[in-house]
Order: C-alpha cells, then sequence, then structure tokens
C-alpha cells in the first residue's frame, strides 16, 4: 500500500472462519472491522466450500452461457454460427472446466446451448440436429466440426493437475498431498483420500496412464507388477507379459522399491510350475537392468517432447479416429464459412434429399428429383452427381471426371483431374449452386441461381 497507495476496504470484505468457534470468528471480525461470511462462497465466479459443488451452485454458468445466445445467431448462416461457438460459447466455461469437475447434468444444459446455437433456425429457438453430437465434436481434421467436447476438455484440463503431481513438482498442494495422505503409498493402489478435488483429480488416473508411462527412479510411486515401467515389455505390465508367474505372486500390489534390491523369490508361493520358472528366468534377466536410485519416479507424457498439455490429450483421444482426406480438404479450402459447413453436411450425407425425409416417414406428393423433369428419387448422390443438371455442370467444370465412383471417391477424382491448388475451392461452391437451385426450382417454381435455401434443410 505505500507503494501504490491502495488500503483494502475492510467494509466491503468478509471473513470465512473454517474450525473455528462461532464466538471467536465474530470476534476476529468485529476486531477487524469486515463482514463474518459462510461458505460455500463465491471467488472469481468459482464456488468455494468444503464440500462438493452442488449443481444449483454452478448455474449462474448456464444462465451466463445462455445470455450469450442472443436473438441475433437467428441471423447468422450456419457457418457463422459455427464460429460463433467455437470462438465464444465453448469458451465461457473454461475456467471452471480448468477448477472443477463439472457434474454430467450441468455439462448436458451446457451441451444443449451449444447445440441450440449451431442448429436453431430464423424465428425459432432450436432446430433438428443433422448430425450425432459425438461426430460434430471432433476435431476438423478427423471429420468433425471441432466443436469443444465440454466433457473431454474438463478431463483434459483437469490431469494437468494429476500430472504435477504425480511428478512431485514443487507446488504447496503437491507436497501437502504427499506428505498427508500418500506418504509411502502408492496412489493409485489406494483408497482414494482427500477433499472432493483430489478425489475428482486422481480418478482420472485411468485415462491419465493411456498416454504418460513412468520411468523408474526410487520406484515409490510405480506399481511393480501392474505398472507400465519395464521398456522391454512394449507397453505390457509385467503381470501381462508374465501371467503364468503372476498367479503365484503373495502379493500383486508391492511398489518397485519392495521388490528390486530384494530376493525376488520372496514374493511367491512356492513351488513355481515349470511355465512361471521360464518366466522368472525371462524375468530377472530383464531386471538387471533396472536399478532404483535416489531421485523421484517420473511420469513422462508419451506425446509433445514429454510436456503434458491438455491439447494434446484432447488430440490423442481422437488419434484412433480413421477419416477420409476429403474432410481436412474443407477446411483449408478459401471458401466462405457457410459453403465449408455445407459441404460437410453433403460429405456425411445430412443434407435432408427426399431419400431421407422418405425414411423419416415425410409423407410428399412425390420424392423424385426436382430438377428439370427427372423422375429418379432424390438420392445425395443422384441429386449433387447423377442428375442430368448436375452432370451437366459438372462436365462444363470437370469434362474428365470418372461417374462411376462413390461419392468421396468422385470428389478426390475431380480433385485430381482438375490439377488445381484452389481445386476445392471449384468443387464447393458448384455443389452449393447445385443445391441452390433444387432449392429455387421446389419452393420458388423456378431455375436458375440465386438466394435462398439453406445449409442443410430443403
Amino acid at each position: 500500500s505505500l507503494a501504490t497507495g491502495l488500503q483494502i476496504n475492510l467494509h466491503k470484505s468478509s471473513m470465512y472462519p473454517i474450525n473455528v468457534e462461532a464466538s471467536v470468528a465474530s470476534a476476529l471480525a468485529a476486531q477487524f472491522g469486515c463482514q463474518l461470511g459462510s461458505m460455500p462462497f463465491t471467488y472469481l465466479g468459482l464456488p468455494v466450500g468444503t464440500t462438493r459443488p452442488k449443481i444449483v451452485d454452478l448455474l449462474p454458468l448456464v444462465d451466463c452461457m445462455e445470455r450469450r445466445l442472443t436473438a441475433s445467431s437467428w441471423f447468422l448462416p450456419q457457418g457463422s454460427r459455427l464460429q460463433l461457438v467455437n470462438s465464444v460459447i465453448s469458451s465461457l466455461p473454461i475456467f471452471f472446466l480448468c477448477s472443477l469437475s463439472l457434474p454430467q447434468g450441468i455439462l448436458k444444459q451446457l451441451e444443449r446451448i451449444q447445440r441450440q446455437c449451431l442448429w436453431r433456425k430464423y424465428g425459432q429457438e432450436k432446430g433438428h440436429s443433422l448430425a450425432a453430437w459425438p461426430l460434430v465434436c471432433r476435431p476438423k481434421m478427423k471429420g468433425g466440426l471441432g466443436i469443444l467436447n465440454l466433457g473431454l476438455q474438463n478431463d483434459a484440463l483437469l490431469l494437468k493437475y494429476l500430472n504435477k503431481f504425480y511428478n512431485k513438482a514443487d507446488v504447496p498442494w503437491v507436497r501437502l498431498v504427499w506428505g498427508s495422505y500418500y506418504f509411502k503409498r502408492i496412489p493409485h493402489d489406494t483408497i482414494l483420500c482427500g477433499s472432493f478435488w483430489c478425489k475428482d483429480v486422481f480418478k482420472l488416473f485411468s485415462k491419465y496412464c493411456q498416454f504418460a508411462k513412468p520411468s523408474l527412479g526410487n520406484g515409490r510411486s510405480i506399481m511393480f507388477w501392474n505398472d507400465t515401467w519395464i521398456l522391454e515389455l512394449n507397453g505390457s505390465s509385467i503381470s501381462q507379459s508374465f501371467p503364468r508367474l503372476f498367479s503365484y505372486v503373495l502379493d500383486g500390489q508391492l511398489s518397485v522399491a519392495q521388490v528390486l534390491g530384494h530376493d525376488l523369490l520372496e514374493n511367491f508361493h512356492l513351488p513355481l510350475s515349470t511355465q512361471a520358472f521360464q518366466e522368472l528366468q525371462s524375468l530377472q534377466q530383464i531386471l538387471v537392468n533396472y536399478q532404483i536410485s535416489a531421485m523421484n519416479d517420473q511420469w513422462i507424457w508419451l506425446f509433445n517432447k514429454g510436456c503434458y498439455r491438455p491439447k494434446s490429450y484432447y488430440i490423442q483421444v481422437h488419434g484412433s479416429v480413421v477419416v477420409d482426406p476429403i474432410f481436412p480438404w474443407i477446411w483449408k479450402s478459401s471458401c466462405q464459412p457457410k459453403h465449408k459447413m455445407f459441404f460437410w453436411i453433403v460429405l456425411h450425407d445430412r443434407v435432408n434429399t427426399m431419400n431421407p425425409l422418405r425414411r423419416k416417414t415425410f409423407y410428399l406428393e412425390t420424392y423424385n428429383c426436382a430438377l428439370m423433369g427427372c423422375q429418379h428419387e432424390e438420392t445425395l448422390f443422384h441429386l449433387f452427381w447423377g442428375c442430368p443438371f448436375a452432370a451437366f455442370c459438372w462436365n462444363f467444370v470437370c469434362p474428365n471426371r470418372n461417374v462411376a465412383l462413390s461419392v468421396l471417391q468422385t470428389i478426390e477424382d475431380m480433385k485430381q483431374s482438375l490439377a488445381l491448388p484452389f481445386a476445392m475451392d471449384i468443387i464447393i461452391p458448384a455443389s452449393w449452386a447445385i443445391w441452390i437451385t433444387r432449392n429455387n426450382w421446389i419452393f420458388q417454381q423456378r431455375g436458375g441461381g440465386g438466394g435462398g435455401g439453406g445449409g442443410g434443410g430443403g
């Protein structure tokens, strides 16, 4: 205060006692001249208390997101609504996701707001979803729209605390938890201890160990039989690699420090079978290369050069998803956002052509293609590639295209035939023009280009 001239306004401050008698707390509050508060209370928007926050304590977050869902989003095209969700709506709860494990009831409410903003129609509070939400929440390079999966992001942000804890980072709360609850104990081998926050974080260990491997130090926080600390086993634990030997183990929950440096035979029911003894000999040959040291054990993140980042976890969860290379091409093009999103809907066959309307039992006078009096049922492939009108358009754009291919193969073939770096900047607007012409023909009873039509509705 001497440097800045600022002083604490005690009349606007509150004191929150913990395990203090009411008379003592009142006397302290009177001495300082501040108010006496009680838990839970709100600090920087977060509910603070000694117990897990209730859903009602987190409802202000839901209200904050709903206030951002203004009526102006009605007037935005679908591509712009996607940008609004990714840039604004999904960013609002990040501070909460960094600090607390949000209950499923709150996460569902937040996802409802995301869906409502993305799929709503003009004059309506909400619209019908054109794609499954897990598909929408995939990264764009994995065939999705890149909308943040809030539950997955919550796990990714909380795992940074688990990474600090297992690597015994030099921060006060890590030293406190290790010294209070896990002195000479392995955290993932004991009953969850500590506050509700610690329990929520430690529950994520099964997800953390999928992408992090232990590196041997003093061996006190690594399980000898069940952790994947031996490199020669290629990501498997000793119990998985030597199942017959493990069946004779006296105690399967020992740490590496309790086994290494001692006679290995002391840990088994004797005598061993022939197969178990052979596995014991193989294990002994491997253990010759490992010795405990005075350093702490380290848990190394397998990606991002060993440094944990929430984004790295989020990406790796989707790492096994295999998609066609066309989907990354969409987002690398220079087309308008509404055209990109429309083409994404086309590739996933979510456009409301006549065929899906018939499958949904929508009664129409005819389910045939409306362009130029075509008598063929309007499917996705027929409308955009098989219809005489569409074929005429594509023959003008790409006369050397192969017509006997599937949807994805057709696009790849046209891109190769055009042999231009901006090929997708031609294919995507051309598909949009066919869709607009189709909508004009149906709803305005006229042909030709021009405005009108929706991104995915019929």
